[in-house]
């Protein structure tokens, strides 16, 4: 995996890519954040899921155990799309919290981490990056390899 800046239409972005020995594809977007790379490695999915993996994810970035464990205890576990899980955050209270670290984007990385594994895509997966912060996801799922 790799990103790099790109100009397209008269804006900047970035462009992202993904592959190995067997193919590559490019994605280009607004943005090089975790969530982006997360949401890429969906696959085109829209889901959020809350399992293993994305508990793990948000006690790995030391996210306050109160939050975690309000969505652990939540009987809803997955979420069709970004407007569901909007949604059950603002139902859970989680939506309005103005801490640090920032418990939105955490569980909203932690919840595109859950569906990611659910859905498989990585199993055996190994990463290869250049050490930026973007990818730094799934270490005990994935073996890394920093270039």
């Amino acid at each position: 995996m790799d990103d790099t800046g790109a100009r397209h239409a008269g804006r900047n972005g970035f462009c992202t890519q993904i592959g190995n020995d067997s193919f590559t594809w490019f994605a280009a977007r607004a943005s090089r954040s975790r969530l982006n790379v997360l949401d890429l490695l969906r696959a085109g999915h829209t889901d959020y899921a809350i399992n293993g993996a994305a508990l793990e994810y948000m006690r790995a970035r030391s996210l306050a155990g109160p939050v975690i464990s309000r969505l652990a205890a939540a009987p809803q576990r997955r979420f069709a799309d970004h407007g569901a899980w909007q949604a059950h955050l603002q139902h859970l209270g989680i939506a309005n919290l103005r801490v640090t670290p920032d418990p939105v984007r955490i569980t909203t990385e932690a919840a595109l981490w859950g569906a990611v594994v659910d859905q498989g895509f990585l199993n055996d997966a190994v990463i290869v990056s250049d050490d930026a912060s973007q990818f730094n996801i799934g270490r005990h799922a994935l073996c890394w390899v920093h270039t």
